[in-house]
């Protein structure tokens, strides 16, 4: 972050997202920057919005489907009713 800085503002936290060039750069209060400099050249910023989460078993946003409240309930992925367990 030493090499890392935004006119008119202060930055809080700097962290890449993964292995991709993109990162997430915390400023002070609400104002985003057009650009920040880092290493003598300026970089586009743009808020970040990250997407929604969505379930494949539940078929309900805010969370994915490894950590499901309703891992053992199946929905109809055209309808979202609960299916009927199959015949034993």
């Amino acid at each position: 972050m030493a090499n890392l800085c935004a006119p008119g503002t202060d930055i809080i936290n700097a962290r890449m997202i993964g292995r991709s060039e993109t990162a997430i750069i915390t400023f002070r209060g609400t104002y985003t920057p057009p650009c920040v400099l880092f290493y003598m050249t300026n970089y586009r910023c743009k808020p970040h919005k990250p997407k929604a989460q969505f379930c494949n078993t539940c078929y309900c946003i805010g969370h994915h489907e490894e950590v499901c409240p309703q891992a053992g309930s199946q929905k109809c992925n055209k309808c979202g009713k609960l299916l009927d367990e199959p015949d034993k």
